[in-house]
């Protein structure tokens, strides 16, 4: 599955609740009820990306691999 099949998929699935924007941080649906920005302004949802940006997670969920390593060094 690649990653336009996902965010087609995603669409269709959440419509009407999200718009699986490329980059989610919560600016396009601040204020929307409902929405994954929150009420109001969606400062408290926009910050909290904000936060984990600094931590760099890297999710790769669509790759290659059947029995991914999870041993831990």
């Amino acid at each position: 599955m690649t990653e336009k099949e996902v965010r087609d998929s995603a669409r269709e699935k959440l419509k009407g609740y999200c718009r699986v924007c490329p980059r989610c941080d919560g600016r396009v649906c601040a204020g929307e009820v409902p929405g994954i920005g929150g009420v109001l302004s969606g400062s408290a949802f926009s910050n909290n990306c904000e936060a984990l940006a600094m931590y760099h997670i890297n999710m790769r969920t669509i790759h290659q691999v059947d029995e991914p390593n999870t041993s831990v060094k």
